[in-house]
């Protein structure tokens, strides 16, 4: 029967035998890196993420503009229609002036004639 001590040491990782120390090197089919790619490929990601916060700073802004840009566009065209509706109104106080004008003068040019003939 075996030692209930060998069993738990090698789950915990203190018996000799199972130590990362003893562990063959893994063979995955690729070429060992050294420190200098190491450094690299750190160096390269450090800067991929520096990138990708930029883009996102970007893009953050360019929505934050497009909203304004739709905000102050609904405005501007709430603003047209509000303009065109007063112009609309003042067209129409125009044109029942000169109605009023109209009627004005040819009651004028009425009385005018009528005191016309009436004094010959």
């Amino acid at each position: 029967m075996e030692d209930p001590n060998m069993i738990k040491n090698a789950v915990s990782g203190q018996d000799a035998m199972f130590s990362p120390d003893n562990l063959p090197p893994i063979d995955n089919g690729l070429p060992a890196i050294d420190q200098d790619q190491n450094n690299s490929i750190t160096n390269i990601d450090r800067r991929l993420r520096v990138l990708e916060e930029r883009f996102s700073n970007l893009h953050r802004r360019s929505q934050v503009s497009e909203q304004n840009v739709l905000k102050s566009q609904k405005d501007l065209t709430k603003e047209i229609k509000l303009s065109a509706a007063e112009a609309r109104e003042l067209k129409m106080q125009i044109h029942d002036i000169r109605e009023k004008f109209r009627i004005l003068v040819r009651n004028s040019r009425s009385l005018r004639n009528m005191s016309t003939y009436g004094s010959l």
